[in-house]
């Protein structure tokens, strides 16, 4: 790895002199996970200003910060790219150079490279840079044409450049199959904080899983159930819809009135498109998480007698009570081991509605 001051810096101990560069920056064709609407440039924008508005005028200012800090984080963003290369150039610069908390650089910070052949994913390695700096360039040697980059899952990537021998040019890829996108609503646990490196956030796991497109609308300490959020998610055309909304509600009270408003918004926008509510992530005997799952419970029943397409994902019971100490690293967020057993149950599930 070489460090930079500027992105556009001359490398010194990498030899580019044969290669050209790609801006990604200007082709969203490459990146996938970026909400509808934020092209022509790449942005990775999760939420509207409408719903950073709300967020700043109805709760305290750690939520509203929170929300700012991670809303262009690349959670479940990720570059594919097809190149006869066998060698390629990445430069990139990072809005954050410092470490987050209790986060291992491979998650927060990290770019996360996977091989495709015929639609199997084959990890290659993982790479992040140093505490303290932002802007580097690395090198991939790679065997297949087509290589997944998944994005760093607590950081904004500020620039990407790409580089490609001279003589060769980047392949358009066909998606069609996978265009529309399994939507993931949820906090600090979906948006991947305790995954060991970017691409074991649970969901990428699910997109290589599915083959699906997968839009991760997930930020730590934000997520509130905010109605400008459901008729955001309500005019994306999706495939599917995973809510994860519990841990950021404060009270019961909240949990209850928010969630019903959520769902019903999303419900008049999308009829029949399948949505599964996830319960609590919570693997201790946490007396208010318990009360959540209830109060989700009961509000799933009582849609479910008229909503065929309403499903329930119950967290704790796809574990034994003895793994308990071995799927979290907190008794709230799971590692990835977990991750990898819940993303493939949504699978299923998903996978039986069809």
């Amino acid at each position: 790895m070489e460090y930079l001051n500027d992105i556009n810096d001359p490398l010194q101990s990498i030899d580019d002199s044969n290669y050209k560069y790609i801006d990604i920056m200007t082709h969203p064709e490459y990146v996938k996970g970026i909400v509808p609407g934020t092209c022509p440039d790449t942005c990775f924008s999760k939420f509207s200003k409408y719903v950073l508005d709300e967020t700043k005028s109805k709760y305290n200012e750690g939520v509203y910060k929170s929300l700012m800090d991670y809303n262009e984080s690349g959670s479940g963003c990720r570059v594919e790219i097809k190149c006869q290369s066998h060698r390629i150039i990445v430069k990139t610069k990072l809005k954050r150079p410092w470490p987050i908390r209790k986060m291992t650089m491979w998650g927060s910070h990290g770019f996360d490279i996977y091989e495709i052949n015929e639609a199997e994913y084959e990890h290659k390695t993982v790479f992040s840079p140093r505490a303290g700096r932002a802007c580097f360039a690395e090198v991939i040697d790679k065997r297949s044409e087509h290589i997944c980059i998944y994005l760093p899952l607590y950081n904004t990537v500020e620039k990407l450049f790409i580089g490609i021998k001279k003589d060769d040019n980047l392949i358009p890829i066909d998606d069609k199959a996978c265009y529309l996108p399994i939507v993931i609503y949820g906090n600090s646990v979906t948006q991947g904080a305790s995954a060991s490196r970017s691409g074991n956030a649970f969901c990428n796991i699910l997109q290589r899983i599915t083959a699906k497109n997968t839009i991760n609308l997930s930020v730590s300490a934000a997520c509130k159930a905010q109605l400008t959020a459901a008729k955001q998610i309500g005019l994306m055309n999706l495939d599917s819809l995973i809510l994860d909304y519990t841990r950021n509600a404060w009270t019961l009270n909240e949990l209850e009135t928010n969630w019903e408003l959520f769902y019903n918004e999303i419900r008049y926008f999308h009829p029949q498109k399948p949505i599964i509510v996830m319960t609590t992530s919570c693997f201790n005997k946490e007396k208010l998480y318990l009360d959540f799952d209830r109060v989700i419970f009961k509000l799933y029943l009582k849609h479910k007698s008229h909503d065929p397409y309403l499903f329930i994902l119950n967290v704790r019971q796809l574990f034994d009570i003895t793994e308990y100490q071995l799927i979290s690293i907190d008794g709230i967020h799971y590692n990835d081991y977990a991750m990898t057993r819940i993303a493939s149950e949504i699978a299923r599930i998903r996978n039986a509605i069809r």
